[in-house]
């Protein structure tokens, strides 16, 4: 049975809140894609924090699938396969990024769109907040 995708961005919203909805979609693994796992702002996203909440899991994704131009596509690639592995396993996974809006997040322009061409399997945006899903809402559907 094949697992699913969802991406989140925390900005705005707190570790609590981040957590219950993770929960609340049966999430296995958080997928941390931002290029550096440091928040100033929110400091209860930094790497170390997350390392010691979530434990193992808790994956950064970073070099591979983080949103600067210098990473390779075969690296990205790479990463990407990765996660394919993780979710043909069954696991449902959550692309994690500072950025609450996908629409201006590499997460959706960038991470989504390689997913459906890739392997024709659609990544579920959730808000921050309600823990919706924000697809049907927002229009996501053109990647």
């Amino acid at each position: 049975m094949e697992g699913k995708i969802y991406s989140i961005g925390y900005q705005g919203s707190n570790i609590e809140r981040i957590t219950q909805i993770l929960e609340r979609h049966q999430i296995e693994l958080l997928i941390d894609v931002r290029t550096n796992p440091f928040s100033k702002y929110y400091e209860d996203f930094n790497l170390s924090l997350l390392k010691k909440r979530f434990g193992k899991n808790h994956l950064w994704y970073g070099k591979s699938l983080g949103d600067k131009e210098e990473v390779s596509e075969v690296v990205r690639v790479g990463g990407i396969n990765s996660l394919m592995e993780k979710v043909r396993e069954g696991k449902i996974i959550c692309l994690m990024c500072m950025e609450a809006d996908p629409e201006k997040c590499h997460r959706k322009f960038l991470l989504a769109r390689r997913f459906r061409e890739m392997f024709d399997i659609k990544v579920l945006h959730l808000d921050n907040k309600t823990g919706d899903i924000l697809n049907e809402a927002v229009k996501l559907e053109d990647y």
